[in-house]
């Protein structure tokens, strides 16, 4: 189990966007990531049946990141992304994913061209390579100490 100092550590790298989150979802063969919602099901199918969707549809709430979100996501309850590009078009990590049989060469040429001396905001921390669920694709976390410009 993870203690409140564990989830607020793991917050604090991969902090984006607090007032929502993205919920994985899988349907015949296909996944993907949708914001978490709060609604009415009832209310939906409704509208739904009419031709509409959850994009259109009005009488939902986002549903906001919290402690006990991420615990259930450390601990596989459930599979949750952040949105890192606040609200202020700025970003607390990078994340760029690398797909394909060249996906290694690509990785570290980004590693060995990220600034680090000259740049006090990238953490002291060594950048996480992470493989996705696929296990066909990779992607690399950089973690900054301070809000940036997203580019």
């Amino acid at each position: 189990m993870f203690n409140d100092q564990q989830i607020e550590l793991f917050m604090s790298l991969f902090r984006g966007r607090d007032d929502v989150y993205a919920r994985r979802w899988e349907k015949d063969g296909r996944s993907g990531y949708t914001p978490a919602y709060e609604f009415d099901w009832t209310e939906f199918m409704a509208h739904k049946r009419r031709g509409g969707s959850m994009k259109d549809f009005e009488n939902k709430k986002l549903i906001p990141l919290t402690e006990e979100t991420i615990r259930g996501h450390l601990t596989g309850q459930n599979i949750v992304g952040v949105y890192p590009i606040l609200k202020d078009n700025t970003s607390y990590f990078l994340a760029a994913d690398f797909d394909g049989d060249t996906w290694k060469a690509e990785a570290l040429a980004l590693l060995k061209n990220v600034p680090r001396s000259d740049s006090p905001r990238i953490l002291n921390v060594p950048d996480l390579v992470m493989a996705d669920m696929s296990g066909f694709s990779f992607s690399i976390r950089i973690l900054v100490t301070k809000s940036a410009d997203r580019a």
